[in-house]
């Protein structure tokens, strides 16, 4: 590992690359932020144990740590909000299957004049 960093110091990254000076280079002219990353002597330890606080089991640790379970009242709206859906979806069949059937006696009608 030991890779240098140059990026724009956008939303992002300028959140994440927090204390990184010694082997990334944020700039809002990239080929800037380029010359200065590659300027920087390598830093080996620095942006291992940089990576290291991003690796899959700490992402997925941090990930099942803000899980939460649904509380009765969230479930109490998710059907609430389902019922209505359906309800609502249930309407929208029913006007659609009077509007074909009305167009389709209107186009009979029509076809019989």
């Amino acid at each position: 590992c030991g890779l240098r960093i140059a990026s724009y110091p956008a939303p992002g990254p300028i959140d994440v690359l927090v204390g990184t000076e010694s082997f990334a280079a944020l700039d809002k002219d990239l080929s800037a932020a380029v010359d200065r990353a590659l300027a920087l002597p390598a830093n080996i330890d620095a942006a291992t144990a940089f990576a290291a606080r991003y690796s899959w089991p700490v992402c997925t640790a941090q990930f099942y740590n803000h899980l939460q379970a649904p509380t009765p009242r969230a479930v109490k709206r998710l059907v609430r909000i389902r019922n209505w859906l359906g309800r609502f979806a249930h309407h929208a069949v029913e006007r659609l299957v009077r509007g074909l059937q009305q167009a389709t006696l209107r186009l009979r009608d029509a076809g019989k004049k």
